[in-house]
């Protein structure tokens, strides 16, 4: 699949669902046209700074979600990934200003290197979760 064929199937998905596609840190983000205008919408949110000066992804995340301008929206944190976690999972640095908590979690799973995170609402529930990319296969 070449990157035309991803642009036009990201591009066609987004003009089904009424969502916009964005992107930072080579991260892809689609998100619905009435979500990216509601300014009151938590992700939305500009936060003066983020920083962590050595945590997990995990850790780091829930930092995100205790912020106040997110606590009182009550996200439900989950875990879709699937197999064993790391021994030991790396720890990261991050020292971000003026950013929404969207480019926040783009840049923990830019510096992860190997993650996507998801925001979906169900019933009225918000739910975030982390999951894995999965391995490439051999092709022998």
């Amino acid at each position: 699949m070449t990157n035309i064929e991803v642009g036009a199937i990201l591009g066609e998905f987004a003009r089904k669902t009424d969502s916009s596609i964005l992107t930072q840190s080579n991260c892809v983000n689609i998100v619905m046209t009435k979500i990216r205008a509601d300014s009151s919408h938590p992700f939305n949110v500009k936060l003066d700074s983020f920083k962590v000066p050595g945590a997990t992804k995990d850790d780091a995340a829930q930092q995100l979600f205790e912020r106040p301008e997110l606590l009182s929206k009550k996200f439900y944190v989950v875990s879709l990934a699937g197999g064993r976690r790391a021994a030991s999972p790396s720890t990261m640095l991050l020292s971000l200003e003026k950013v929404t908590p969207r480019e926040v979690l783009n840049a923990i799973v830019a510096t992860d290197g190997n993650s996507y995170w998801s925001l979906f609402v169900e019933d009225g529930q918000r739910y975030f979760s982390f999951g894995r990319r999965a391995k490439a296969r051999d092709a022998n």
